[in-house]
């Protein structure tokens, strides 16, 4: 499936700035965790994205749902961060009670 990256998020500057600072870790396949603390919890999630240079509205995943806007928006926005810090390529991005995982396949 392909979804849309986010375009507002009260996420994406917490994650723009974590990603950015471990960026190479990222890339050199190491596993990141992101702590993000909200009230509520959220969606979680275990999906793969792929995130491509050449699609700067859209990545995919392999996300079973049906309803795009039912993707976990941490999620949604980690991918966005990975966009936005030129870390292209496949990922597996995890997310339980506010804790992210990422780590480039």
């Amino acid at each position: 499936m392909r979804i849309t990256y986010a375009q507002k998020s009260v996420f994406q500057p917490d994650l723009d700035r974590e990603l950015n600072v471990r960026r190479l870790a990222i890339c050199d396949g190491q596993c990141v965790t992101v702590t993000i603390q909200r009230p509520r919890p959220g969606y979680s999630g275990d999906v793969e994205v792929t995130i491509s240079k050449n699609d700067q509205k859209y990545f995919s995943t392999n996300w079973s749902g049906n309803d795009p806007s039912r993707f976990a928006a941490r999620i949604r926005a980690a991918a966005t961060a990975l966009r936005n810090n030129a870390c292209w390529g496949r990922f597996h991005i995890t997310h339980e009670a506010g804790v992210l995982t990422i780590q480039r396949l």
